[in-house]
This record gives structure tokens, C-alpha cells and sequence, in this order.
């Protein structure tokens, strides 16, 4: 908290529209319905929303469901009062959001976990108080510029030459964890090569900067077999809890402390 998640999410939507929150940053209030439709609205442009915290909080179990919701790219079928079909609501996009603690969790789906790039802040702040209000107070007053320039970029380029630069990132990814024997799960490598595709286009023709995505920390970021696997996942919670609470298995000078859970024998935990 007070590291410029929000600033620096305002500073990516201003690429596309008003940064400002309940502008075209989505207001963590908002319902799941309405969020359908809006992003039915937004169609391919990204949907951002500020803290998923309380919408989490209110979902609690269903949470994984809405993550579905939000990459499956259709909403529920509803009928009306004729008992007849509404239009549905669809979308091409994708969610951006900030977190205080990872969205993926170890009690999430498998399928949910596989649909998440979690990126995680180093330490130190994104922005002080002093550059966060005047970025703030900038963007609030400029926007809409850059999403204009891509949308022609994409449109000049075509189809198969980004389709190109996007399999080619793919290959390297492949290829990077051959080469470092880590295995990532081929949905979070789909995603992370459209990611780095768009970030050289922009660089390349808009920004012309040199500054890229540091291309083996995003792959690190992806997960794993066994990080997507709820049974792994599952041991590892167990693991956890006996770590922490280890005085309730393992007797101190002869006596429990506390509660007692039971034992430890070897390589055993009973």
C-alpha cells in the first residue's frame, strides 16, 4: 500500500480514455452484471479496475467464477419477461488490476490460477507524493492519445506481421525454458507473448525510448506445473500450516504447548 499501484494503473488507462476512478478506471463498488457490461462496451480495450480487494471480499468462494467470467469473454445468458433470449454480453480484452497480496491463491482452480499474470512490486515506491500528484494532475488533463496512435499502428501493420512478431516471442520463451529447465504452463506463455509483441510495438513506433519489459523477470513471473496443480497446491497449504504451527505437533522439553495436533515421526506428520 502507497507504492503508486493506483497512479501507475491510472498512467496505463490514460493511454485509452479518463484515468480518473469511476472514469475508465472501474470503481471496486461496481456488481459483476455491471461489469459485463462494461466491458461489453469496452469490447478490446482493457478493463481496469482499482484494488480488487472488496470485490473479492464480496464474492469470497464465487471469486474464482468471476475470473472465468471476465477471460471466458461472454457473459450469462438472461432471458426476459417474454421468456425470450436477451443479447448477450461479449468481450476481446483483457482485466487489469492491483492487488495488496497475490490474486492467485491456493484455493483458486486450477483453470483460474492458469488465467492470471501475477506480477509482483519490488520493494521501494513507483512514485513519491510530490511525482505522483503532478503525474496525476497530468494525465488527468491528457489523454487518449496513445490508444488512437496504436489502433492505426495495428491497423498499418496487419494481421500477420504482429501474428509474426507474437510467435516469436513465443519461441523465445519456449527456448528460454529449455534452456533453464523450469517448465511454465503453455496458457501463461500465451498471454505473456501477446503482452511482449504489443510492448516492442510501442516501443518501437510510438515511445522509440529503449525502455522494454525486462524480458526474463516476466517469464520467471509465470507459473509452473505444479503452482496451476490444486493438488500440489493443497499439499503445500497443509506443509504451511504445520510449519506454523509446529509447537502443536513437536513437544518442548517433554510438554506441549498450547493445543495438541498430534505428531511427528520421521518423515511423517500424523
Amino acid at each position: 500500500t502507497g507504492k503508486g499501484k493506483t497512479v501507475s494503473m491510472m498512467v496505463a488507462a490514460s493511454i485509452w480514455g479518463n484515468p480518473k476512478v469511476g472514469k475508465f478506471v472501474t470503481d471496486v463498488s461496481s456488481t459483476g452484471t455491471s461489469m459485463e457490461v462494461r466491458s461489453d462496451l469496452l469490447n478490446n480495450l482493457p478493463l481496469f479496475i482499482d484494488d480488487l480487494s472488496k470485490v473479492k471480499e464480496t464474492y469470497k468462494d464465487a471469486f474464482t467464477d468471476l475470473i472465468y467470467s471476465w477471460c471466458s469473454g461472454k457473459g450469462k445468458d438472461r432471458s426476459d419477461q417474454n421468456l425470450g433470449l436477451r443479447r448477450s454480453c461479449t468481450w476481446n480484452n483483457i482485466t487489469m488490476t492491483s492487488y495488496e497480496r497475490p490474486l492467485a491463491t491456493e484455493n483458486m482452480r486450477g483453470g483460474a490460477v492458469n488465467r492470471i499474470l501475477d506480477f509482483q512490486m519490488e520493494p521501494g515506491a513507483i512514485f513519491t507524493k510530490e511525482t505522483g500528484n503532478a503525474t496525476v494532475s497530468c494525465i488527468t488533463k491528457n489523454y487518449g492519445f496513445g490508444g488512437k496512435m496504436f489502433v492505426d499502428l495495428v491497423k498499418s501493420l496487419g494481421k500477420e506481421k504482429i501474428r509474426g512478431i507474437q510467435q516469436g516471442y513465443l519461441k523465445k520463451i519456449d527456448d528460454w525454458c529449455r534452456e533453464n529447465e523450469e517448465e511454465k504452463e503453455d496458457k501463461q506463455k500465451l498471454p505473456l507473448g501477446v503482452l511482449l509483441a504489443a510492448d516492442e510495438l510501442a516501443e518501437q513506433y510510438i515511445f522509440k525510448d529503449g525502455v522494454r519489459l525486462d524480458f526474463e523477470y516476466c517469464v520467471r513471473q509465470l507459473k509452473g506445473n505444479e503452482e496451476v496443480s490444486e493438488n500440489q497446491r493443497a499439499y503445500d497449504s497443509i506443509m504451511d500450516d504445520i510449519m506454523i504451527h509446529y509447537l502443536k505437533f513437536e513437544p518442548k522439553d517433554g510438554e506441549y504447548v498450547g493445543e495438541y495436533w498430534g505428531f511427528v515421526d520421521g518423515a511423517y506428520v500424523y
